[in-house]
C-alpha cells in the first residue's frame, strides 16, 4: 500500500501507512525502505534519510539498498571516512562487485591512506584478473608508495591487456618511476615507446636522446636528437645537444659537430651554446697533434694537425666574443699558434 500510494503520488497516504506499519512493527526494514523512497520523491532531510538507512543497517547489516543509499548520502555530505566505512560493509554484501573493490582502492588512496589501500586492490586484482579499472588503480597506488619495482611491472602489463592505457599519462609516469629508481636505460626504452605511439609529440625523443646521452649511447641519442628536429626544426636545446653528442663519442666525430655548430648558426640558435660547441670541438682538434705523435706520427703530419687546430679555434673565437667561453676559445688559439 505504501508503495503503491507514491507511485501514485498520494504522499499523505503513503506516510499514514508508513506511521501505521511501523507502529504494527517496529523493527519493519520495508516500512523503512517506503520511507526512504518517500523522502527522495519528495527530496526530503538528507540526515533523516541517512538515518533510516543506518536503521535498516542495525536489522539487516547486509542491506545492499541501504548501504547504497548511505554511500551516495556520505560522499554527497563530503564524509569519506563513513563513506569507505559503508563501501566495506558493501564489500561484504557484494563480495563479487569489483567495481566496489576499485571505489574503495580510489577513496583510501584519495585520502593518501596508500597502506590500507594496497592490499584492497592487490586482491582485487588477483581475484578480477583483466579488470582493467582495478589495474590501473593498483598502478596508481604503487606509484604513489614508491613501489617504482613493482609499478613498472604491472604498468607494462596494464598496456599489454590493453593498449588504450598507453596514454600519455602512463608514458610519463613511468618514465618517472624508472628515473627514481636510477634505471636510465628503462626510461629511455619507455621514451622511445612513447615517441613511436604519440610520433607528433617533441618531448619523448627530446628527453630520450638526454637519456641516450647519458647512457654514453651516442648513436642513439643523435637518432633521438634528429627525430625531436624533424617534428620541430626551431626546437630549441636539440642542436646543441646533438653537437655535444658528437664530441662525446669514441673517437670524438669532430668534423660532424663543426658542421652542427654552423647549422645552430644559421638557425639564430643561441650564441654561447654556438660558441661552447665551436670551442670545444677545436679544443679536440688541439688534442689530435698530441695523439699523433704518440702513435709515431711524423712532425709534418703534426704541424699540419696543428694548422687544422689554429684554424678551427680562430673562427670559434670569432663566435666566442661576448660569450662565456671567450677566454677558453682566445687561451685555446695562442696555444695552437705557439
Amino acid at each position: 500500500n505504501c508503495f503503491t500510494n507514491i507511485r501514485e503520488r498520494k504522499y499523505v497516504e503513503a506516510r499514514k501507512e508508513i506511521d501505521g506499519g511501523l507502529k504494527e512493527y517496529p523493527s519493519s526494514t520495508w516500512m523503512r525502505y517506503c520511507h526512504m523512497t518517500l523522502l527522495r520523491e519528495q527530496k526530503g532531510d538528507a540526515d533523516l534519510i541517512i538515518k533510516l538507512a543506518e536503521e535498516i543497517r542495525t536489522f539487516d547489516p547486509l542491506s545492499k539498498a541501504a548501504l547504497q543509499e548511505l554511500v551516495s548520502r556520505y560522499d554527497a555530505a563530503g564524509n569519506k571516512e563513513k563513506k569507505i566505512e559503508v563501501l566495506m560493509a558493501l564489500q561484504k554484501a557484494d563480495p563479487t562487485n569489483a567495481r566496489l573493490n576499485t571505489d574503495i582502492g580510489n577513496e583510501l588512496a584519495g585520502m593518501g591512506d596508500f597502506t590500507k589501500a594496497r592490499p584492497i586492490v592487490e586482491k582485487a586484482v588477483a581475484e578480477n584478473p583483466g579488470d582493467m579499472g582495478l589495474v590501473r588503480t593498483y598502478w596508481l597506488i604503487l606509484g604513489a608508495m614508491k613501489d617504482y619495482k613493482k609499478a613498472l611491472e604491472v604498468g607494462d602489463e596494464m598496456v599489454k591487456m590493453d593498449t588504450v592505457t598507453a596514454d600519455t599519462v602512463y608514458f610519463n609516469r613511468s618514465i618517472g618511476f624508472a628515473i627514481q629508481m636510477a634505471d636510465t636505460a628503462k626510461a629511455a626504452e619507455i621514451a622511445h615507446r612513447a615517441g613511436t605511439k604519440f610520433s607528433k609529440l617533441v618531448e619523448y625523443p627530446k628527453l630520450e636522446a638526454g637519456l641516450q646521452s647519458r647512457l654514453k649511447n651516442t648513436s642513439a641519442s643523435i637518432a633521438a636528437s634528429r627525430r625531436a628536429l624533424a617534428i620541430n626544426p626551431k626546437e630549441r636545446d636539440l642542436r646543441v645537444q646533438i653537437g655535444a653528442a658528437y664530441l662525446g663519442a669514441t673517437p670524438p666525430q669532430i668534423d660532424s659537430a663543426i658542421a652542427m655548430a654552423k647549422e645552430m648558426l644559421a638557425n639564430g640558435e643561441d650564441k654561447d651554446q654556438v660558441a661552447g660547441i665551436a670551442v670545444s670541438a677545436g679544443d679536440a682538434l688541439r688534442k689530435v697533434p698530441d695523439q699523433l705523435k704518440s702513435s709515431g706520427g711524423d712532425a709534418a703530419a703534426q704541424f699540419a694537425a696543428w694548422e687544422v687546430a689554429y684554424a678551427e679555434l680562430a673562427w670559434s673565437d670569432t663566435l666566442a666574443k661576448g660569450t662565456k667561453v671567450a677566454p677558453q676559445a682566445k687561451f685555446l688559439m695562442g696555444v695552437a699558434a705557439l
